[in-house]
């Protein structure tokens, strides 16, 4: 018998403005020190807008309103993670368009 898949529920933040993206360094492995959107794990009974709110405002310092979130996408490739499936809810601080590229540039 094969055993249950465990997935980790994320929530990560695209906080732009102007020409500049919120980042974090990573703190812990995988990928220690390298520049990441801040986000995390959803807590039981919390909502991925709700964990997006909490996540900036532990990781950053930045407050924002849920009702200035808005979802962008969802990732949910099983491969992606390292550590296992993850759910990557994307949300955004104000503009996504250009999520893609920014986090290229950190790289």
């Amino acid at each position: 018998m094969t055993k249950p898949e465990t997935i980790r529920y994320t929530a990560d933040v695209v906080c732009v403005r102007g020409d500049h993206v919120l980042l974090i360094e990573r703190g812990w492995d995988p990928h220690k020190g390298l520049l990441a959107l801040p986000g995390g794990h959803v807590d039981a009974g919390e909502t991925a807008v709700a964990a997006a709110v909490r996540e900036l405002a532990e990781e950053t310092g930045v407050g924002v309103d849920a009702a200035d979130l808005t979802l962008i996408g969802v990732y949910d490739r099983p491969d992606r993670d390292p550590r296992g499936p993850v759910r990557h809810r994307g949300l955004p601080g104000d503009r996504a368009e250009i999520l893609a590229d920014a986090v290229q540039q950190a790289n």
